[in-house]
């Protein structure tokens, strides 16, 4: 009867930490899109305020949950688009070895952030946001790099 009893007890602890684990992670995915829909309001108004704000929330983000890919390219986003280009760098670097979806691409990046090539970064950013986001939304093998 008492290994039933612990059975039971353990099966409960069991059941409620996976709750909690999702619940953490359900509140994390409301934290990243409450603030990517922030990013897209500024981008859209030009207000650099506004981005420097969201930039302080993904941040904080980023400081609870350093390894949240869409945070990290979020502030990537938003570092590009401050031109803070050494952050942005570093980002990327993050991006990269989290998400290898893409190597060739944000090596590329990489190299046109370190030299400031700001024409051929502007092009290697268009197709590395858009590689990322469509590994956002579909599986890797039906990705074509």
């Amino acid at each position: 009867m008492k290994s039933l009893i612990r059975f039971f007890v353990f099966i409960s602890i069991l059941v409620g930490l996976l709750f909690l684990y999702f619940a953490i992670d359900k509140d994390k995915a409301n934290k990243v899109e409450t603030v990517s829909e922030k990013y897209t309001e500024a981008l859209i108004n030009s207000d650099q305020d506004g981005l420097k704000s969201v930039l302080t929330e993904v941040s904080s983000i980023l400081d609870q949950y350093p390894n949240n890919t869409e945070a990290l390219f979020l502030r990537f986003n938003i570092y590009s688009q401050l031109d803070i280009q050494g952050k942005a760098c570093i980002d990327l670097e993050k991006l990269n070895n989290l998400e290898p979806i893409a190597e060739r691409v944000f090596g590329e990046c990489i190299y046109c952030l370190k030299d400031g090539k700001k024409q051929i970064l502007s092009d290697c950013y268009t197709r590395a946001s858009a590689l990322f986001e469509k590994k956002l939304k579909e599986p890797e093998e039906n990705i074509n790099y």
